[in-house]
């Protein structure tokens, strides 16, 4: 509701979740995130690098945390990658 409300973008890895949000007329899938979005942007900025993506991918999962199930598989240095 807070950034719906107040333009902002919703991070999630809760896959129900995710869904949920990008169905709400006030969001759409343009404003809603997730982990693995947040860190390749952060890639993309040069903030980290893609092993850097990788490695905190690996320790959300050490975590007994997880990604959304779309990732699943992928989490390797190209994925992190900015595209062409």
């Amino acid at each position: 509701m807070l950034a719906e409300k107040h333009g902002g973008v919703l991070a999630t890895d809760d896959n129900a979740a995710y869904q949920f949000a990008t169905r709400r007329p006030g969001l759409g899938p343009s404003r809603v995130i997730d982990t693995v979005e947040i860190l390749r942007n952060a890639v993309g900025q040069n903030i980290i690098t893609a092993q850097d993506a990788v490695d905190i991918a690996g320790d959300i999962a050490a975590a007994d945390r997880w990604l959304r199930p779309v990732h699943a598989g992928q989490i390797r240095v190209d994925y992190f990658e900015p595209g062409p």
